[in-house]
């Protein structure tokens, strides 16, 4: 149990790690166009720096619930930590809680809104399997399955 644990902090990790370097990448390069996002995602801007910090927040709950979990476990369940009420409801139930809600209120057919259904149209134009309902091009109405 510990170790799919250990695996999960790992993973995490390497996540984190990732998406800084990619981050840090386009930073040194100049950045994004400010001009660009707004002729992509039109009203969305604001939103979409929203969901990318929503995302960052909820990683970071989940990292932090997962190296409690280690620790906690690490002693057994007859350790400190898996008998400690405060502590489990802090770094266990409210680090879910904060994470669900944060990817919760900035959700992503808020910030991308037509541009998923008109990526999902070009998908499915190019003869790819398209989940969910299908979508036509011609105004972007749903296509009978």
């Amino acid at each position: 149990m510990i170790a799919g644990l250990v695996f999960q902090v790992v993973s995490l990790t390497c996540f984190a790690g990732l998406c800084a370097d990619f981050f840090w990448s386009v930073r040194k390069s100049g950045g994004v166009n400010r001009a660009t996002l707004q002729a992509r995602l039109p009203n969305s801007v604001g939103r979409f720096y929203m969901f990318i910090g929503s995302l960052s927040l909820a990683t970071l709950c989940i990292y932090i619930r997962s190296i409690f979990r280690v620790a906690e476990l690490q002693e057994g369940f007859n350790g400190h930590l898996a008998n400690d009420e405060v502590t489990f409801m802090i770094l266990e139930g409210a680090m879910v809680a904060i994470a669900s809600i944060a990817l919760t209120l900035p959700h992503p057919g808020m910030v991308f809104g037509q541009n998923w259904k008109i990526a999902k149209a070009r998908a499915a134009a190019s003869g790819e399997k398209v989940s969910g309902n299908d979508v036509s091009m011609d105004g972007l109405t749903e296509v009978p399955k």
